[in-house]
């Protein structure tokens, strides 16, 4: 899994460039915040966000490294006390995208972390079904190899969220919460796949216990 490190550096920066800047300008005041309303296919108000009265958006997305305890990561992962030693996160509750780094310190597993990218959606209003179609279109198309480009492998059924979907081979899973919310669980650790998948289930399944997902 060791060959994934790639694709974890890419997002990282990728979400990094989305949100730059955002540092340098002012919050929007909380009283000129009002909430937004979106319905999905089912007619029911979602929202993961807020509509400014100058018509800008702001997203109320939770902290990823607040997800899990380093000590959970071990647990999950196998790893001895200590191998978790870093936490590299970023974005603000109000970007659209918010990510984190959880390193992991082992001279058997060379630049190992895995990382979790909490997203909202970047057209609430033009496309109030944007999470839903995220991840049909995943479970559908599924995802070109990175060892070889020719090869598109699968996602299966990943039982969190309103919706989800997992890869234990690309080491990438995906689900969606009631708020619409799309997060993205990836490792980049040698591991099996079978282990890779007990991690995924143990660390997803206590985001999910936490905030009845």
């Amino acid at each position: 899994m060791i060959k994934y490190i790639s694709l974890l550096s890419l997002c990282f920066l990728l979400a990094c460039k989305g949100d730059s800047g955002s540092g340098n300008q002012t919050e929007p005041s909380t009283s000129t915040i009002t909430k937004s309303k979106t319905f999905n296919a089912e007619g029911d108000v979602v929202s993961s966000g807020s509509v400014n009265e100058d018509g800008t958006y702001s997203y109320n997305i939770p902290a990823p490294e607040d997800a899990w305890s380093k000590e959970q990561v071990e647990k999950a992962l196998g790893l001895k006390a200590g191998s978790v030693n870093e936490l590299k996160a970023n974005g603000k509750a109000t970007n659209r995208q918010r990510s984190c780094f959880y390193r992991i310190s082992n001279p058997d597993m060379p630049n190992a972390a895995i990382a979790l990218q909490i997203s909202g959606n970047p057209l609430p209003d033009e496309y109030p079904d944007w999470s839903s179609y995220y991840i049909a279109n995943l479970r559908s198309d599924g995802e070109k190899s990175l060892e070889d480009p020719s090869l598109t492998l699968s996602y299966d059924d990943f039982p969190f969220g309103v919706s989800g979907i997992g890869s234990a081979e690309l080491g990438k899973y995906y689900w969606r919460d009631k708020n619409e919310l799309i997060y993205m669980l990836a490792f980049n650790v040698d591991k099996s796949e079978k282990e890779i998948n007990e991690a995924a289930y143990q660390l997803v399944g206590a985001i999910a216990e936490r905030n009845d997902q």
